[in-house]
């Protein structure tokens, strides 16, 4: 609509311009960086790079994607920022990384000691809007968990980490299924307002494929 003669004025050209700008400056970028990238371990970069691109934007758009992006911000948390860290080909990342963890270890470090595997309760941290690096996410001198997947190595294996990049599963980010789901929702939001109302066009879609589905069949044939 943008490209094309659409006749809008005053405020509304305003806004689709801030719409615009934003599906330009921010969206576009983050969804391919997402595709090239789309393992598990790159959510802390990603949001990250959605923070600098959101930066670039306007102070009205700023206002209304900020709120938003610390809601939503569980890349953030301290194990998958530490996690992200570990793999990341930077040195200086890795080790940083590496003692914070000996330090949530406690002061009297065995080579052979192994992290906590205890459960422990998921919470959206305080982000910090303005980091240009991953230690700068969150602020790591406060409570700070131990990423699962270090839990099994000892103190010595993680030291090690310091000079390597630490190996871990290919688990993607978003599956399709999440796609799937994401797609759902958004298309019932096209028809609906409210969450309690979007929930429920949402779980009606299943039931609709499968009445679509008998009906396009032969007749009798079932």
């Amino acid at each position: 609509i943008w490209i094309f003669k659409h006749e809008l004025k005053g405020k509304v050209l305003k806004n689709l311009r801030l719409i615009v700008e934003f599906i330009i400056g921010v969206y576009l970028p983050q969804w391919f960086s997402v595709k090239l990238n789309p393992m598990w371990v790159d959510g802390p970069n990603h949001l990250l790079f959605q923070l600098q691109l959101v930066r670039t934007q306007r102070k009205v758009v700023r206002d209304i994607v900020l709120p938003v992006a610390r809601r939503s911000a569980w890349h953030a948390r301290s194990e998958a920022v530490l996690q992200a860290m570990l793999c990341s080909q930077c040195t200086n990342l890795r080790t940083e990384a590496v003692e914070v963890i000996l330090k949530i270890r406690g002061t009297l470090i065995d080579d052979d000691q192994l992290g906590d595997c205890l459960f422990h309760s998921r919470k959206v941290p305080p982000i910090n809007v303005n980091a240009t690096k991953l230690s700068e996410l969150v602020d790591l001198s406060l409570e700070v968990l131990e990423p699962p997947l270090t839990t099994s190595l000892t103190s010595q294996e993680l030291r090690n980490l310091k000079e390597t990049p630490m190996q871990v599963p290919k688990w993607p980010s978003h599956t399709q299924s999440v796609e799937r789901c994401v797609k759902m929702v958004t298309e019932a939001a096209g028809h609906v307002y409210s969450h309690e109302r979007r929930e429920e066009v949402t779980l009606c879609f299943p039931f609709d494929n499968i009445v679509a589905s008998h009906s396009s069949q032969p007749e009798g044939v079932y």
